[in-house]
């Protein structure tokens, strides 16, 4: 099995056939989330944040395309790339304002950037109700929950009693979903609520490092197991690449 991973990350490298085929990267950023879609004619990326920035890799990918960003919450793991991403990705704009209140100095910072100006409604649903994000009681519930291509699941650092909520409005045609796993694979996301609402998920991806920070959790790894779900972490794999 682990043979047959490697090849499919292998010829699926972020730096081969740029632009052929749509494509997800989760970028191995360490602990923290920045995520690509590659269209033919846009790169739609979800969070720009982590400790390590993939910023020239995504510009190498996305440099001759249009740019949006969609936020999940305000988070630095999650926004903490965003400035430098405004100042080497061409026509780069937010799609998403992050979900919940932000500080004084996070609000600023977002401020600076051009919101854009149309929707890919055929391409990105979201499953939180963004009128009560403003209400959550910590950053991680105010977090948007986001799918796209109806086939990538990015619940952000959303928690067990927030999954119990947007997972009742996945489609129920979502049966070879790919799961970015919640909150970087912590023991308070990825539910049973959540995996017995999914069926036959076809791989779960961690953006994290478990050497340090524990995640993806031993517990949210069992949960995984259990319900047959391949695993990938980006500490092992690196940036992870699957065609859609």
């Amino acid at each position: 099995m682990s043979k047959f991973l490697f090849f499919i990350i292998f010829i699926l490298s972020p730096t081969l056939n740029e632009g052929r085929l749509n494509r997800f990267v989760v970028w191995n950023v360490g602990q923290g989330l920045t995520t690509t879609l590659v269209t033919s004619s846009a790169c739609l990326h979800f969070d720009m944040g982590g400790e390590i920035s993939p910023l020239i890799n995504i510009y190498t990918v996305c440099r001759h395309l249009k740019n949006r960003v969609y936020f999940s919450h305000w988070d630095w793991d999650h926004i903490g790339f965003s400035k430098m991403a405004f100042q080497k990705l061409p026509s780069l704009c937010v799609a998403k304002l992050p979900g919940g209140l932000p500080s004084r100095s996070k609000e600023a910072l977002m401020s600076r950037f051009p919101l854009c100006t149309g929707a890919d409604l055929n391409l990105i649903q979201e499953l939180t109700n963004p009128k009560l994000l403003a209400t959550a009681k910590n950053s991680n519930n105010a977090s948007r929950v986001l799918t796209a291509f109806s086939k990538i699941i990015l619940p952000g650092d959303s928690t067990n009693s927030q999954e119990k909520i947007w997972s009742a409005r996945l489609p129920l045609y979502m049966t070879s979903a790919v799961l970015v796993l919640g909150h970087h694979g912590s023991k308070t996301s990825t539910s049973e609520t959540l995996l017995n609402r999914l069926h036959h998920v076809r791989m779960a991806i961690a953006s994290a490092r478990k050497n340090r920070y524990g995640h993806p959790h031993q517990e949210t790894l069992l949960r995984l197991k259990l319900h047959k779900v391949p695993t990938l972490s980006t500490e092992n794999w690196g940036s992870i690449s699957l065609e859609l």
